[in-house]
């Protein structure tokens, strides 16, 4: 646990991108396209800063759990789909390519 601004983190994810600690939220039987790859990443992104703090009473003792979500699970079609990275060949953050000119 650590403590930050009298927040008191109880867990946190030591494995990100582990399929150990994350689930599928949705299922789709869809072709996968940029469209629909950024309607999802946004119907995300909209649940993620909809949620509220969960009120727990312990003891006569309330306290408030508050959620810190992030986009980890994306694969890379997803990622140069939602940053219109149109090659495969290019890095979807700085576009660099493995070519030699």
């Amino acid at each position: 646990m650590s403590k930050l601004k009298n927040k008191i983190i109880l867990w946190q994810n030591p494995r990100s991108s582990s399929v150990r600690y994350c689930r599928p939220i949705r299922l789709h039987f869809k072709k996968e396209t940029t469209e629909l790859s950024t309607q999802e990443i946004d119907n995300i992104q909209e649940q993620i800063n909809n949620l509220q703090k969960t009120e727990v009473c312990v003891a006569g003792r309330t306290f408030f759990v508050t959620q810190q979500m992030a986009l980890t699970m994306l694969d890379g079609k997803i990622c140069n789909a939602v940053t219109s990275t149109t090659s495969a060949q290019k890095c979807y953050i700085c576009n660099a390519t493995t070519w030699r000119q």
